[in-house]
């Protein structure tokens, strides 16, 4: 009675509590059971030491949310913030509302509904998104397991601290969902090429789908490339590729037939080369962080010959030399973090391909199939940074087993130094 009582008082005097509490009450027994599940077959200090991460996830990145609102730091919040409201009104009053942009609608549907629910508090979309972020540490512990070792799979964790994880995934932006829903397609994918199961078909075209309201380009890159990725996974080609072919029908008849995310479909579906040079031309000139502002990818060629260049700034810049502004300054520890991973990067592919064989094509393909047209259609580094997320997630797995590796290695090396040592006390004099 007591708690009662002191709850509704606070929620009386700070209506926003209400806007946090609620989301946060939901969100935290969520993750526990995720943290249950990816720890399933393991001991219960596994299950303790995943926990803890999930739950440091969470607190830095309610931390890292409320700084980036504190901050103003990206006006895509702000854009987000204002849509979703209209949307709101337009819901609760039926004001006229203009449509929402293509392969967006999503999240601005996601935070006007929380809106209608608990008023215009965008704390609870931050806290949402929070919590998003901090299952999503639970779903790649998962699938790195189920890929390669438990082993690899303990050292996910610290690897989803990356400050571009942190940043772009707390804030009031669709970051968050989009890589949740990238995780909860591989991690189905993972699974299905082991054998067939309707809960991780269900996952798998679910995600997909509702991927398209959030990131429809993405969305499309990614089913077309988990279809050859399905088929030459598994052992029988036939039933790799049966599986492959019904999961992008079934998404097919969700998103064209039912029109979930069909905006976002169709101008993806129907993009082309000329297009995309308009996008990475605006994009590289509507900002100071643009790059490449005299290349022309409007043909085959053009794209080809860019292919290189816009490859190596979409996944490694921007370099120190090309910062222009103080703003920009601050993406300069995330690169410098992620150009340290690179060797353990590779060392953790070459590992991999030698376990899981073709299994990693799960990883790989989606993985290429992403990053090259971005680098494309990606024209700055405000975004290429904020984008690269979504093929940095797919190469988390390996990247867990490199350095999963060189402690073996290093662990191996210490115990040898140990035995050598005692050898040489032994026969001393």
């Amino acid at each position: 009675m007591a708690i009662a009582l002191v709850g509704g008082v606070v929620i009386a005097a700070a209506p926003a509590a209400l806007a946090i509490l609620v989301p946060l009450g939901i969100g935290i027994p969520v993750l526990s059971a995720l943290t249950r599940s990816a720890t399933r077959d393991e001991s219960p200090e596994a299950r303790a030491r995943l926990g803890r991460w999930v739950a440091l996830a969470l607190v830095a990145h309610l931390i890292s949310g409320w700084l980036t609102d504190v901050t103003n730091f990206s006006t895509d919040a702000e854009l987000y913030d204002r849509v979703a409201r209209q949307l709101e009104v337009h819901w609760s009053q039926g004001l006229p509302f203009e449509r929402l942009p293509s392969g967006k609608e999503g999240f601005f549907y996601m935070l006007a509904a929380l809106y209608r629910v608990f008023g215009h508090y965008p704390a609870a979309g931050i806290v949402v998104n929070c919590v998003i972020a901090a299952g999503t540490v639970a779903i790649m512990y998962d699938t790195t397991k189920r890929m390669f070792t438990a082993a690899a799979a303990h050292c996910v964790a610290p690897l989803m601290f990356l400050p571009g994880f942190l940043v772009w995934t707390s804030g009031l932006m669709r970051e968050a969902s989009i890589l949740l829903m990238i995780a909860i397609a591989l991690n189905a994918a993972v699974r299905l090429s082991d054998r067939f199961g309707v809960g991780q078909f269900i996952l798998m075209t679910t995600s997909l789908t509702l991927l398209f309201t959030l990131r429809a380009n993405v969305a499309l890159l990614l089913m077309a490339s988990l279809l050859p990725a399905l088929a030459l996974s598994r052992r029988q080609l036939m039933t790799g590729l049966g599986t492959g072919v019904t999961v992008t029908v079934v998404v097919l008849v969700l998103v064209v037939g039912a029109g979930v995310g069909y905006s976002g479909y169709k101008l993806s579906a129907g993009a082309n080369l000329e297009q995309v040079e308009v996008s990475r031309l605006e994009l590289s000139t509507s900002a100071e962080s643009g790059y490449t502002r005299g290349a022309d990818v409007s043909t085959t060629s053009g794209a080809l010959s860019y292919l290189p260049v816009g490859l190596t700034n979409f996944m490694l810049g921007p370099f120190p030399w090309q910062v222009r502004t103080p703003r920009q300054i601050l993406a300069l520890p995330d690169v410098f973090l992620w150009w340290m991973l690179l060797p353990v990067l590779w060392r953790g592919a070459f590992e991999g391909v030698r376990v899981a064989r073709r299994k990693t094509l799960l990883l790989l393909v989606p993985a290429i199939a992403i990053a090259a047209p971005l680098s494309l259609l990606i024209g700055n580094y405000g975004t290429a940074i904020r984008e690269r997320l979504q093929v940095i997630i797919l190469l988390v797995p390996f990247i867990a087993l490199g350095v999963a590796r060189r402690r073996a290695s290093r662990q191996t090396e210490s115990s040898a130094t140990v035995r050598s040592d005692a050898l040489v006390g032994h026969a001393g004099p």
